[in-house]
């Protein structure tokens, strides 16, 4: 389980859920899970979008459950355009994490292949290469690590803050970006 920034550097890493347990599972049972289901985990104060209160948020994908703290995309039935704007948006800034993993995968060969070693060593040579990685990123040139092509950039109350969430994110919406959240 894992979290990072905009900049592809990992802020929270746990080591140690098996393959198949699956990503709700692993969230779940996981520290980070544990204190943003309890909402125990310090966020920054709220800020006003549109005039409301929102609470800064994580974004996952439509397996993890939609509270304050993590945002989720839409489900997939009879979307609206806005919607479909919002999912492709939010699902943008959840490929920071995908394009992490990815360039860490690229770079260390280490975790590259299924690991040989008992999970144990293996968990350690995974946050051991997660720790390289921002090392890197922090001190090097992003030209000389990053990839080329890589792109730098209650439930009722919940669903009505990621509506307004929509709404401002919506707000200043691209001709391109609704050409491609159509798709």
């Amino acid at each position: 389980m894992a979290v990072c920034d905009a900049s592809y550097r990992f802020t929270f890493i746990e080591v140690g859920a098996g393959g198949r347990e699956g990503d709700t599972n692993a969230f779940t049972h996981s520290k980070l899970g544990k204190a943003v289901l309890s909402d125990s985990l310090e966020f920054p104060g709220n800020e006003l979008l549109n005039g409301i209160s929102t609470p800064y948020f994580m974004v996952g994908n439509d397996v993890f459950p939609l509270i304050s703290r993590l945002m989720k995309p839409y489900g997939s039935r009879k979307r609206d355009v806005p919607e479909r704007i919002f999912n492709h948006r939010l699902n943008r800034a959840r490929r920071c994490i995908d394009n992490a993993f990815g360039i860490l995968c690229a770079k260390w060969m280490a975790v590259q292949r299924t690991q040989l070693s008992n999970p144990d060593t293996a968990q350690k040579v995974v946050a051991a290469c997660c720790s390289l990685h921002n090392f890197v990123l922090r001190t090097s040139p992003a030209d000389q690590y990053l990839p080329k092509d890589l792109d730098a950039h209650t439930l009722t109350h919940t669903k009505y803050i990621r509506d307004n969430i929509k709404k401002y994110v919506n707000s200043s919406s691209a001709s391109l970006q609704n050409e491609a959240a159509e798709v």
